[in-house]
């Protein structure tokens, strides 16, 4: 999870290292530690936040909370849905 946490923080002009890379490093930390929330709470942020896409985010935020992610889930959660018009 820190390289996708580095990836999107890097703001070096040089960097040629696609966003994308942080959702694959988010995603490969969800695969090792699929009882853990944080991997799914990152992957709704970079859902949310980076591809714009509340709505993609929002099954994330969802399977975050319930793996115990708690209020940092629960209100990335409802800011999704606030988007949205939910």
């Amino acid at each position: 999870m820190l390289r996708g946490d580095f990836i999107l923080l890097c703001d070096d002009a040089d960097d040629t290292t696609p966003l994308e890379e942080a959702l694959r490093s988010y995603k490969t930390a969800a695969d090792l530690a699929p009882t853990r929330p944080e991997p799914q709470l990152e992957i709704g942020h970079y859902m949310d936040s980076v591809a714009d896409d509340p709505a993609g985010a929002i099954p994330f935020f969802e399977r975050a909370i319930a793996l115990g992610g708690g209020q940092e889930a629960r209100d990335a959660l409802q800011a999704a849905k606030q988007q949205l018009g939910d």
